[in-house]
């Protein structure tokens, strides 16, 4: 059998047998640097992106909300034909021909509507880019006519640019800085680039 050496420190006692191991120390670890966490600096491009991830997480919403309305209408007209179709059993032949023409001029009515749908969807794309609005904004501008359509853009434009403008005003105007980080005097920011400007607005924030 194997002889188990029992090492012991000089000028310090023995563990009793059966007594717990006090736990090792733990290892020093190593500095490195500072130990701070710096500020994060974001590019134009870094900040663009986020801007149109929120847009993006907006208009997600508004399409889901759209979707489930578009899902209900959908419901509504199944039931509508299945309603329509006891109609016909119960009909005269004279009635039926009446109600087959109805049907017909009805579907001719959905195509054109369908035909000048797909023109407005068109005109009010063009319009979008034209105004540089977010080309995913075409689903809630378009209406059922061109007058409803264009309204609906002039709406959206009108939203849209008084909140960029607000930003841009924010970005420029001077302000003093307030908390635990500011320097207590005024900051002016319109001389700032992009990355001084958002590593301010965060130390603000401390």
């Amino acid at each position: 059998m194997s002889e188990v050496t029992n090492t012991q420190v000089p000028g310090t006692a023995a563990p009793a047998a059966g007594a717990a191991q006090p736990p090792a120390a733990p290892a020093a670890v190593a500095a490195s640097g500072t130990g701070q966490q710096t500020d994060k600096t974001y590019t134009a491009e870094e900040l663009a992106q986020q801007v149109q991830e929120q847009v993006q997480k907006s208009l997600a919403a508004e399409k889901e909300k759209w979707e489930k309305d578009s899902e209900s209408k959908v419901t509504a007209a199944v039931a509508a034909a299945q309603e329509e179709a006891v109609k016909m059993a119960k009909m005269t032949d004279d009635e039926k021909a009446k109600a087959a023409l109805a049907k017909q001029q009805a579907d001719i009515d959905a195509k054109a509507q369908a035909l000048t749908q797909k023109e407005i969807r068109m005109d009010a794309a063009a319009v979008l880019t034209e105004k540089k609005l977010p080309a995913e904004a075409l689903d809630f501008v378009v209406g059922n006519d061109a007058k409803t359509t264009t309204e609906n853009i002039d709406k959206f434009a009108k939203v849209f640019n008084d909140a960029v403008q607000k930003s841009v005003e924010d970005r420029l105007k001077g302000t003093t800085p307030s908390g635990g980080g500011g320097s207590g005097s005024a900051a002016d920011t319109s001389k700032m680039t992009d990355a001084e400007y958002y590593k301010w607005v965060e130390s603000q924030k401390k």
